[in-house]
């Protein structure tokens, strides 16, 4: 994990990218998926591909997560109105 961090802090896009893997699987370092978009972005914007992948995803992950919240949200709001 040190050479990571000391490689992605040199602007190494490959070594950002695998420091953002390591926050967002938690694997040597605590969980924080904060940390692991702020690194993805800064590999990304330095053209590294699977970074940019990573990102991608995230995003998606997000909205497809914001989209079941706000269904199950409404499924609830209509059943508290049938039942109220």
């Amino acid at each position: 994990m040190k050479w990571y961090r000391l490689a992605a802090e040199q602007e190494i896009g490959p070594a950002q990218c695998n420091l953002g893997l390591c926050y967002q699987t938690g694997r040597g370092v605590p969980q924080n998926q904060q940390e692991a978009v702020k690194w993805f972005l800064r590999a990304a914007r330095q053209g590294d591909k699977t970074a940019q992948h990573n990102l991608a995803v995230h995003y998606a992950n997000l909205e497809a997560a914001a989209e079941h919240a706000a269904e199950e949200s409404a499924d609830e709001a209509i059943e508290s109105d049938t039942q109220g």
